[in-house]
């Protein structure tokens, strides 16, 4: 987790990376983040599904979640930035309740050939507090566990 610099107007803006390694191809990978079925299957921490509403994966297109935890349903929605198919993948990400709803944030994806398999590297920014850019670390590490089950390691 670190912070970048807003340049406009120069302040700390928290933001987090994480680098996940999976002993699939990248396509596979890029295809569970782009496949409204793969994505249901596996988005989401342990103990949390997905619902996914939306997925409209081309730039300008919409996507639309909702995460159904016992505490109750937290819808999300965005849209796609940036969108190289294989490749990378930015999109907004912006929470419909909780702390931050209506706060817009930005989701980067890479995905790149690595050792007999690939490496993703996922950027989150525009986080608001350090309290949220935590809460996502979390809640992203547990997704990728999940990820990283669905695809078979």
């Amino acid at each position: 987790m670190g912070a970048t610099v807003d340049r406009a107007t120069e302040t700390e803006v928290p933001a987090l990376e994480i680098r996940r390694k999976f002993s699939v191809p990248r396509e596979k990978v890029y295809a569970a983040w782009t496949d409204a079925v793969a994505l249901a299957e596996w988005m989401g921490p342990q103990g949390v599904r997905v619902r996914v509403d939306e997925l409209e994966v081309r730039p300008g297109g919409r996507y639309h979640f909702t995460f159904l935890t016992e505490e109750g349903d937290l819808p999300l929605g965005g849209e796609f930035i940036e969108v190289v198919e294989n490749e990378r993948l930015v999109f907004s990400w912006c929470w419909e309740g909780g702390d931050i709803a209506g706060v817009e944030t930005v989701v980067e994806l890479t995905f790149a050939e690595a050792d007999s398999g690939t490496e993703m590297i996922l950027n989150h920014r525009k986080l608001p507090t350090a309290t949220a850019a935590e809460k996502h670390t979390e809640g992203w590490t547990g997704c990728l566990a999940c990820l990283s089950e669905y695809l078979g390691g």
